[in-house]
């Protein structure tokens, strides 16, 4: 439970007419955790979260005000992209600055609708930390995925440090503007563990920044890594194929961590490690990037147990899923880019080869 002398709450973002369908079961889950704290979930307008949920969630409507609708409107990037993704998940940090400002006396570890937390994740460790923190994914981007503000007036410093950087970069994203603010202000900023000692492979190099990794014991949180190793790459971006134990792909895509590295164990009563000769690590949570509704689930202990056994093989494997890819066929007709989803599709990577070889060959006439 959480320390006596520092209340935190919970904070849940989801800006835009639709939330998610894994965002309910684990709002759920979380709740069953830590059924004494309090989960404030934000959203735009106007949107219902049904009755069920209102009864364990505080639901809280965000709008911007009008300077920094302006600058959000002329900052982000593909506004047609998931119906506003690249806006809302930069708007998202101002929202909770906002409602620090509304509740000063809390601190908040806001977390993204697509973490599980792990059986024994440390909340009361955060009491402890004294800067705003939250994770990096390699040398450019820094993760949303946990961010923990301990107090109203970190967030406000937080809030202007980020109208600074939108207001001065082309085309700003949450994930490069957590990376700038910390990297150039380590005095207000700091980071989560996603390492340790006992795994020198795990991570591909130990950062300075390490001084709060003795407060939450041995184990590391995860960015991003080890969730899309185990649970899977997001169907959404692979015309519903979901991509486990993928260890290229993060290696191409330069992250600081390598979960294959080590072998993973998880036990029956949801805590997830890795096993070293020395020592057993543990994992506090997963960013499921797969938005997996087996995991985000009564049986996701079941889920994550047949995944965890799977990668002991450490080999890539897919799995398909149909109705991911009739959602990704009706929401491309809706948005009027069916032509191009289908023109970039496996089935047609054939004739995409062939209009290419085509125009190289046309110019050259």
């Amino acid at each position: 439970m959480m320390a006596a002398t520092k209340e935190i709450e919970f904070v849940f973002i989801q800006l835009g007419k639709a939330l998610p369908s894994h965002l309910f079961p684990n709002l759920a889950h979380v709740h069953q955790m830590f059924p004494l704290s309090r989960i404030n979930l934000i959203t735009s307008p106007k949107v219902n979260i049904g009755s069920e949920i209102a009864k364990f969630v505080s639901q809280t409507e965000y709008e911007s005000n009008p300077d920094l609708d302006k600058l959000l409107e002329l900052k982000s990037r593909n506004l047609s992209f998931r119906n506003g993704f690249w806006r809302y998940s930069l708007e998202r940090l101002f929202a909770i600055a906002d409602l620090h400002e509304k509740r000063p006396d809390k601190s908040f570890l806001h977390i993204e609708s697509d973490v599980l937390l792990l059986s024994d994740f440390p909340l009361q460790n955060f009491a402890s930390v004294k800067k705003i923190g939250w994770m990096p994914v390699d040398s450019e981007k820094d993760i949303a995925s946990l961010i923990y503000f301990p107090d109203v007036a970190g967030s406000q410093v937080f809030l202007d440090d980020l109208v600074k950087f939108v207001t001065c970069t082309e085309s700003p994203t949450d994930m490069t503007a957590l990376n700038h603010l910390r990297l150039q202000n380590p005095d207000k900023y700091c980071l989560l563990p996603t390492w340790n000692r006992e795994l020198p492979e795990l991570h591909a190099r130990f950062n300075t920044e390490i001084a709060i990794e003795s407060i939450f014991g041995s184990g590391v949180f995860d960015a991003a890594g080890i969730g899309m190793w185990l649970a899977g790459f997001d169907p959404r971006n692979n015309y519903g194929i979901t991509k486990y134990f993928a260890t290229e792909d993060l290696r191409t895509a330069r992250f600081f961590v390598d979960p294959s590295a080590y072998t993973l164990e998880f036990t029956q009563d949801g805590k997830l490690f890795y096993k070293t000769g020395s020592a057993n690590i543990q994992v506090y949570n997963l960013h499921v990037h797969s938005k997996s509704m087996r995991i985000f689930s009564v049986s996701w202990i079941k889920e994550l147990s047949r995944l965890t056994g799977l990668s002991s093989r450490n080999q890539p494997h897919q799995e398909f899923f149909p109705r991911v890819l009739l959602g990704l066929i009706m929401s491309n007709f809706r948005e009027g880019t069916f032509l191009a989803f289908l023109f970039y599709s496996p089935p047609f990577k054939f004739l995409r080869l062939s209009y290419l070889l085509w125009k190289k060959f046309t110019r050259s006439l």
